[in-house]
């Protein structure tokens, strides 16, 4: 086997061990799997780019989408950046173990595991137990859970379009 080909197959691997910090505790550990109707893998860059009714699964965190692209970075090819893109593009996941499930969905959805954030942009929106979240652009950081949402205005500086919404079920923050 030449070099270019394990070293290929050798970041494939390391990507699919990967941690997505979104996931559960114990789900971080575990592989990431990602399902395409074609993948290119780029050995030089840690550069994948997934295409055609991609699933991405690790535990119970899954994300549907039509595109999405994977960065890797350092020697253990840790995941620096993802980027899925869809219309639209699901994920889904269940943040705290025996907790509630949670929905996110737009247009497209950027994940920053160095900055500890997701921004969902494009017909924005997060579901959990009733509780809802409509925007333009949601900025999410998983290490203090703020959310700010935005609405089209605020994120194209365009007058008009949705605003910003906030829907909390009675009891929901008890």
């Amino acid at each position: 086997m030449n070099r270019r080909k394990r070293t290929a197959l050798l970041m494939l691997a390391c990507l699919c061990t990967a941690n997505l910090t979104w996931a559960t505790p114990e789900d971080r550990n575990k592989m990431i799997t990602g399902k395409a109707d074609s993948n290119s893998i780029d050995a030089n860059t840690g550069k994948s780019i997934l295409l055609g009714k991609v699933v991405i699964t690790q535990g119970a965190l899954i994300i549907y989408a039509d595109k999405v692209t994977i960065e890797t970075e350092g020697e253990e090819n840790r995941l620096s950046y993802l980027l899925a893109e869809g219309n639209p593009v699901r994920l889904y996941d269940q943040p705290v173990a025996d907790g509630e499930m949670v929905e996110v969905q737009g247009l497209r959805l950027e994940f920053f595991p160095n900055d500890n954030k997701i921004i969902t942009l494009g017909e924005a929106q997060i579901i959990q137990v009733g509780n809802q979240a409509d925007g333009e652009r949601i900025i999410y950081h998983t290490d203090t859970g703020v959310m700010t949402i935005e609405s089209k205005q605020t994120v194209t500086g365009q007058p008009g379009g949705k605003r910003a919404e906030l829907l909390i079920q009675p009891g929901a923050l008890e």
